[in-house]
């Protein structure tokens, strides 16, 4: 868990005469997904956009169930300046859903992975924010996330047009990293975060 980024760096508003970055809190959604019993869970997700000034917000996805709100603003801060320091043409965001992946079924974390993607699509895309797998997330995870985006999409505009133009349906799967290589992902993805530490 981040904590020292917490301290290391104080609140924007601590500092105006720096002119700090934009911060931007995308809510606090809370998404549901039904589970097989017949029982309603509420699960607290997050998704914080720090700063866009070079580029579309990038940034990870994690399910844990120690997730915060100052965790992933943290974590949003360090993409920020992680990718300003690499040169990438990115700002910073990170998001999380307050649960343990272990807990439920496979077809369960598919529903919070949906549900948490409908909360959020507001506020994603390849030009604005593009999320990415980061703890207990993985390609399966992006790939159900991608599937709800597009479907959401073709919802909103109301139009087959969408969803039968591959131009579109690329560009709308763009917005996110870490997905499948069959679905548009990259080889070694999985491996270069452990070789970014190297």
């Amino acid at each position: 868990m981040a904590t020292g980024p917490v301290t290391s760096f104080p609140p924007t508003d601590a500092r105006p005469a720096i002119n700090p970055p934009s911060l931007r809190v995308v809510g606090d959604p809370s998404s549901h997904a039904t589970r097989r019993k017949p029982e309603l869970r509420l699960f607290r997700g997050f998704r914080i956009q720090h700063n866009s000034a070079l580029g579309p917000y990038k940034g990870g996805i994690r399910f844990h169930p120690n997730v915060s709100r100052e965790e992933v603003q943290a974590l949003a801060t360090l993409m920020t300046i992680k990718c300003a320091v690499a040169g990438l043409p990115f700002g910073g965001s990170k998001g999380g859903v307050v649960f343990d992946p272990k807990s439920v079924s496979q077809k369960e974390l598919e529903e919070i992975a949906r549900a948490y993607l409908r909360m959020i699509e507001p506020v994603i895309g390849p030009t604005v924010d593009v999320p990415a797998p980061d703890v207990n997330t993985n390609p399966q995870i992006m790939s159900w996330m991608v599937d709800e985006f597009i479907k959401s999409k073709v919802k909103s505009q109301k139009s087959k047009v969408v969803s039968q133009n591959s131009k579109v349906l690329n560009q709308l799967r763009a917005t996110f990293t870490g997905k499948p290589v069959e679905e548009g992902g990259s080889l070694g993805r999985t491996e270069a975060t452990g070789r970014g530490g190297v």
